[in-house]
């Protein structure tokens, strides 16, 4: 199956300005990055692009346009999806309050930051309307949809990589040159409410 270079180079430069457009993601790769636990944003990320694959192996296989277009199932989903959005900003506020308090603080594992980016973007039914809407405009009309399809969500999955990637390095410099509790606090407190913020935002959209 040859791929339409020009089309491919479009969809590259879309997913492209869409990926680096900060969200959830980049919230959580940020918290993340802060933690205690060496490689949590990584895994926070590995998690991430977990989801996003999860989403686009059920869009070209069809499911995801019945997720999408039952009202019931989409409403349910996005409910979901934003109750725990707010509980993970709750979650994060209250950790910090924890540890104000000197209270006993949970230690997150890998499996945690992992779980965190998954449920993230399962639960999130604009996921799937994300590919819904913008594959069919990058698929060639002699190529199999549904392979297609799958090739260009994992173009967009290394490209999310590589991007990911540059967060992380970046951010493990700017850790390494200011260092402080302070530091972590102000983060966990701006990516807390910026968590609760998205869950909201996500409860009250439309499609």
């Amino acid at each position: 199956m040859e791929p339409d270079y020009t089309l491919l180079l479009g969809y590259a430069f879309a997913v492209t300005l869409l990926t680096i457009t900060p969200g959830f993601d980049t919230a959580l790769i940020l918290q993340s990055s802060i933690s205690k636990k060496k490689n949590a944003a990584k895994f926070a990320a590995m998690g991430i692009l977990l989801g996003c694959a999860a989403w686009g192996i059920m869009v070209a296989i069809g499911l995801g346009a019945i997720i999408t277009s039952s009202d019931m199932l989409y409403a349910l989903l996005k409910s979901l999806g934003a109750i725990y959005l707010i509980w993970v900003g709750i979650s994060t506020l209250l950790n910090v309050q924890n540890k104000t308090s000197e209270l006993m603080v949970k230690e997150h594992t890998s499996h945690d930051f992992i779980k965190r980016g998954f449920m993230a973007n399962i639960l999130n039914p604009k996921v799937g309307l994300f590919y819904i809407a913008l594959l069919p405009q990058f698929i060639p009309q002699y190529a199999n949809v549904a392979l297609y399809s799958l090739m260009l969500v994992f173009v967009h999955i290394f490209l999310s990589a590589v991007w990911f990637w540059m967060m992380v390095s970046f951010i493990g410099r700017a850790k390494a040159s200011v260092a402080g509790q302070k530091l972590s606090t102000i983060v966990e407190i701006f990516t807390g409410i910026l968590f609760i913020g998205f869950g909201v935002k996500l409860l009250f959209s439309a499609r």
